[in-house]
């Protein structure tokens, strides 16, 4: 299943996202990338404050459940205030960022919900 994972697949997890945790205070809109590479720092996805862009990295992801855990994730920093972000990366290596922490909690509260909602649909 993973490897036929195309944009609008990931679209559906975004929108899924917006349904189920609402919309940022602190970003106007969201843009999407999906991309596919070998090596980049960012293995599986990360959010551009500057540009209120998630990047998706596609061929990182072994699994539907590690995908939508990295799309929650990504999305959870999207409702996070960036400047307070900022802040704590000048106190806070990654594991230990309180953003980071908040996170991986959220995307392991919610991947099997939306792993569910997403197969219901694509089976």
């Amino acid at each position: 299943m993973i490897s036929n994972i195309q944009r609008h697949h990931i679209e559906y997890m975004l929108n899924w996202c917006f349904d189920t945790f609402g919309t940022s205070k602190y970003y106007p809109f969201l843009k999407l990338r999906v991309f596919v590479k070998d090596q980049v720092k960012e293995d599986f996805g990360y959010l551009d404050s500057h540009k209120c862009l998630i990047n998706i990295n596609v061929k990182t992801h072994k699994t539907l459940v590690a995908l939508c855990d990295t799309v929650i994730h990504e999305f959870t920093h999207y409702l996070q205030d960036p400047n307070l972000y900022e802040k704590f990366e000048r106190i806070y290596k990654y594991d230990n960022h309180p953003h980071e922490i908040q996170a991986d909690k959220t995307a392991k509260k919610w991947r099997f919900k939306l792993k569910k909602d997403f197969l219901n649909i694509y089976g």
